[in-house]
């Protein structure tokens, strides 16, 4: 008997080794008339028109033959199991075929297996099977970033709900910072697409119907830096300083904390649902401002936790709801954990494909909550194609981890970092993924998955749809990159280019070449979703532009070398200025594709932010142009700046956490005419001229999940005749690779230049004194620093000196 492919696999099934032919004459018959298994019955109707071209229409009476029942039966009293809350029996005869199930839950879920049996059909032909299906996790849910770029017009929502539910998905979680249009503050959102009441009153009734529960994230303490920097909300947050960017309300601010729960009332009157999710993590700046003295006083685990238990308590007494918190918070200050109350639900996220005992489970489980959720990541963030290597890793070993500890459920999370540049319609194969790693027994293999997923989501059962999808998702593998977005969005330079990063870039549109091949072969096969490749394609399209872009600039600093592109014969003139404009036209049909594709489904605002980091290449690209035809292009020197650090066994690959401080001192015999200093670090450095602070830079762009370009600042008027002092503070935050950086150029009245970069001169210590920034390192502690190397060395070949 052939597979049938099924998302997500059922739990016990029995093959009859018959076959029923459909045909017109079969009815539909419901038992019981209620309006959620007439709404089951019509989408199985529409089922059979998409799949087979006919009317299936709902029977008065129960026909003797070719009927296909929906009906009622007892509870099984399956003990554990959730057999009863949302388990179904489906039964495929020659004659007859019967969905049973003791929920309305369960009889929706059988209809959607026999939806994606039709979906498996010879012509109208399939197969007979018994089937009893029941999940392993009562929740599955997903959360969808609707405030960092794209806002789905409300048609989208429907059809991202109506999927989610095809793939038996029973939680939505839209991520909302300042996104929904509030009446009691109606500036919050303005002009930024925010979900209007009657909007989210058209999503959450198109999802009651696919037994989807709508539970917006609705960030109550951090990432509010937008809500709080409007000028009536700026009183409410954790830092107060004009001079500052706010991030957090206060938790210790009895006006902040009735703002919120005003607009936590407004929300949850427009949302019925037995949760509300306050969000909650990432509030790193708890502490710095109004709540320092309480945090002193008492730590900054238990100022979180006092916080969210009162929100707790608002929420289950004023709201009858249950809170869902994320526990990053609660887990990097363990002291809050006593004081937490238990009653809320704990929500977990952990994002790494290497995690696969989750520790934090059972600390939170050792610390009495009961009620934990999982969240793995589908990798959709900072890129314009989610890394689903990463993600399908990431979800097969948390969501057995949740299986395993007996969880609530689990939600898989989308993110829209760096102006959610990833069409949605690119997160559901991730979802349905998550869908039958949450319902299954096991995590399914990720190739067999793809072949299930084309079969069912486009309608393509064959090999060239799957392969399209592994060559598009599964780059990690070779590129040895998490993220498109850093690639694709380095700012455009006529350098030479890491060899090795151009030999995985010409594996990257190898590969994205037979992904447009195939799509190109099978996308008039596709019955279903078929708009979609149009979305496919210009992914694989961005990746060979970036591999075709840097190939290019690398070929064109060769020829230049240190000369001027006037320089070189008329003819490789003439080449490069071909090339340059075939990249840029390859780029603006890029953008055109990327704007039509965006609106087809979503609200403008954000996407002027993605067309404008566009643009922004495209000028360059424009700018290389117009030099080339004056003769005036240039390619960038090969960086003679070093690299260095504190001494340990391999920087490069594995550093300390910890933080180092660096000096050098210079004597000057003059004055400076003209001097400039120039950084970048992994992960943070503070530079400091003659005890002058003239740098502070940070690797990584947490808003933007991009690395910082290198800072230049002008200091003729710090350095001095005579001694003068470099002081670098070195943070390695994260533990993993660190290195700094550092060139100064020091220019004299004469013209005569000083460059100064990492040399035997430099000494580190943990533990610099009080007057570390002005003077020589001395003692015991002192040692010569590390050096590196120079120039563009792993893992920092992309930083954009």
């Amino acid at each position: 008997m052939r597979e049938l492919k099924l998302i997500p696999k059922p739990r016990e099934y029995q093959f009859l080794k018959k076959e029923v032919r459909l045909s017109s004459d079969w009815k539909i018959y419901l038992a019981t008339q209620t309006d959620e298994d007439m709404f089951a019955a019509e989408l199985l109707a529409m089922e059979a028109r998409g799949c087979f071209g006919w009317d299936m229409s709902v029977a008065s009476s129960e026909p003797e033959k070719n009927a296909i029942v929906i009906r009622s039966c007892a509870p099984q009293g399956g003990g554990d199991n959730l057999f009863d809350a949302q388990g179904y029996f489906l039964s495929v005869e020659p004659e007859r075929i019967i969905i049973e199930a003791p929920s309305a839950a369960g009889k929706f879920y059988g209809v959607q297996t026999l939806r994606q049996i039709f979906r498996n059909a010879v012509g109208s032909t399939i197969p007979c099977i018994k089937i009893k299906d029941w999940p392993e996790l009562a929740w599955r849910g997903v959360s969808d970033d609707i405030s960092r770029g794209q806002v789905s017009m409300v048609d989208d929502f429907k059809s991202i709900i109506r999927d989610l539910a095809f793939y038996k998905k029973n939680l939505y979680l839209p991520y909302i910072e300042d996104m929904f249009a509030f009446d009691i503050h109606p500036m919050i959102g303005r002009n930024r697409g925010a979900i209007s009441k009657k909007e989210m009153a058209e999503i959450v009734a198109e999802a009651k119907k696919h037994h989807v529960v709508i539970t917006p994230v609705f960030e109550s303490l951090g990432h509010q830096d937008r809500m709080l920097s409007l000028p009536e909300n700026r009183k409410y947050a954790e830092i107060l300083n004009p001079a500052e960017a706010p991030w957090s309300f206060s938790p210790v601010n009895k006006e902040a904390y009735k703002f919120v729960t005003g607009l936590i009332s407004e929300m949850a009157a427009a949302v019925p649902s037995p949760f509300f999710h306050i969000g909650g993590d990432e509030s790193f700046d708890v502490g710095k401002g109004t709540s320092a003295g309480r945090v002193k006083k008492i730590g900054v685990g238990r100022v979180h936790a006092e916080y969210f238990s009162r929100l707790n308590d608002f929420i289950e007494q004023k709201l009858n709801r249950r809170m869902l918190v994320y526990a990053d918070m609660v887990l990097n200050h363990p002291e809050a954990l006593e004081a937490m109350p238990k009653s809320c639900i704990m929500v977990d996220w952990q994002y790494f494909q290497t995690n696969t005992d989750f520790p934090s489970i059972k600390v939170l489980k050792d610390a009495g909550f009961k009620n934990i959720m999982a969240s793995p990541g589908i990798w959709s963030w900072a890129t314009y194609y989610p890394n689903c290597s990463a993600a399908f890793t990431n979800i097969a070993n948390f969501s057995a981890m949740a299986k395993k500890e007996k969880l609530m459920g689990s939600i898989a999370s989308s993110w829209g970092d760096g102006g959610s540049e990833n069409l949605r319609e690119n997160n559901m194969l991730a979802y349905a993924y998550s869908a039958a790693a949450e319902w299954e027994e096991e995590a399914p293999d990720a190739d067999r998955f793809l072949h299930r997923f084309a079969s069912l989501h486009l309608g393509d059962d064959s090999d060239a749809a799957a392969a399209a999808l592994k060559n598009l998702g599964w780059f990690e593998e070779y590129l040895n990159e998490t993220y498109f977005g850093r690639l694709f969005h380095r700012t455009p330079r006529i350098r030479i280019q890491d060899a090795g990063w151009l030999e995985r870039a010409e594996q990257l549109k190898e590969k994205m070449r037979e992904a447009l091949t195939h799509l190109e072969k099978r996308r008039s096969a596709f019955r279903f979703n078929g708009d979609w490749a149009d979305v496919l394609e210009h992914v694989a399209r961005r990746s060979i532009y970036l591999a075709d872009r840097d190939r290019l600039l690398d070929w064109i600093a060769r020829q230049i070398g240190d000369r001027k592109s006037g320089d070189l014969s008329q003819g490789i003139q003439n080449e490069i200025i071909k090339e340059l404009e075939g990249l840029r036209d390859e780029l603006s049909s890029l953008m055109g594709d990327f704007q039509r594709l965006w609106l087809r489904r979503n609200k403008y605002p954000k996407l002027d932010y993605n067309m404008q980091r566009l643009g922004n290449q495209l000028g360059a690209l424009q700018s290389f142009i117009a030099s080339a035809k004056a003769g005036q292009l240039t390619a960038r020197k090969p960086v003679s700046a070093v690299w260095f650090w504190s001494p340990e066994p391999n920087p490069q690959e594995q550093a300390a956490a910890a933080t180092h401080y660096f000096m050098r001192m210079v004597n000057l015999d003059k004055t400076p005419k003209e001097a400039f200093v120039k950084c970048w670090a992994d992960d943070k450095a503070t530079v400091y001229i003659n005890g002058q602070k003239v740098i502070e830079i940070s690797a990584y762009n947490p808003i933007l999940m991009d690395f910082n370009r290198p800072q230049t600042v002008r200091v003729k008027d710090i350095f001095r005749k005579g001694k003068n002092y470099i002081a670098i503070k070195g943070e390695n935050e994260s533990g993993g690779p660190a290195g700094i950086l550092f060139e100064a150029a020091i220019i004299d009245a004469d013209g005569k230049s000083l460059i100064l970069t990492g040399d035997e001169e430099w000494q580190t210590t943990q533990e610099p004194g009080d007057k570390w920034k002005t003077r020589a390192m001395k003692g015991s502690g002192a040692q010569n620093v590390m050096l590196l190397g120079t120039g563009f060395i792993k893992p920092w070949s992309y930083v954009d000196w």
